[in-house]
């Protein structure tokens, strides 16, 4: 048989925001002034939600904007990805709102719109294919002339395999003139390339981005 709730605790609060009493140490020890400014947050954030508003927050150089109806299944991976770039790069990454029934692109870096990619491993052509494919009637990145893709290689790709990654990356890349730019991420380690270089230097650049992510 389940315990009783200790003294003080009342309520739901996923239904009426409530879990202490006022006769709780957490609520009867709080100052009125105190009170009262965590009345006023809550009341912000219940507006916040209704108008599709955002969180902002500063990490490194840059700031992370989340919206409150970003996606619930993907926010934690796609938060750590936000995160990940503003560190680096500065600027505004921002986890735009979820849609249902859209396909609706999940970022936006300072003013450029974009989407995110996670590599399981499987076989490299199909991933990048099926990434540029967000640029397909209908899908994500169609209607947006000016936009990224983020590629999150996870720990799937090595010294072995990173240039043939690079080499296919940059075929599709190139072919694709919607797609500005594009953020590669190894583990915690994040680069931002728009340009691949030409078939003379390609593979000082791939030694130049190996260098940098593994």
């Amino acid at each position: 048989e389940p315990p009783e709730p200790v003294n003080g605790i009342i309520g739901n609060a996923g239904k009426n925001g409530a879990v202490f009493s006022n006769s709780h140490a957490y609520s009867k020890n709080v100052d009125r002034d105190s009170k009262q400014q965590i009345a006023r947050f809550l009341s912000s954030m219940r507006n916040k939600h209704h108008t599709g508003e955002y969180i902002t927050s500063k990490v490194g150089k840059g700031s992370v904007k989340v919206s409150l109806k970003a996606d619930r299944n993907e926010l934690s991976k796609n938060l750590d990805d936000a995160m990940v770039a503003s560190k680096k790069y500065g600027n505004v990454f921002e986890v735009r709102p979820h849609i249902e029934g859209v396909k609706n692109p999940e970022y936006r870096f300072n003013d450029t719109i974009g989407d995110g990619v996670r590599f399981d491993g499987s076989n490299i052509d199909s991933h990048i294919k099926s990434s540029f494919k967000k640029y397909n009637k209908d899908n994500q990145l169609h209607n947006f002339d000016n936009s990224f893709l983020y590629f999150n290689l996870l720990d799937k790709i090595d010294k072995t395999n990173f240039p043939y990654f690079i080499q296919r990356l940059k075929g599709y890349f190139n072919n694709q003139s919607k797609c500005k730019f594009v953020f590669i991420r190894i583990n915690d380690k994040i680069l931002k390339v728009d340009d691949f270089g030409t078939t003379k230097d390609f593979q000082k650049v791939v030694d130049k981005m190996q260098k940098e992510l593994l």
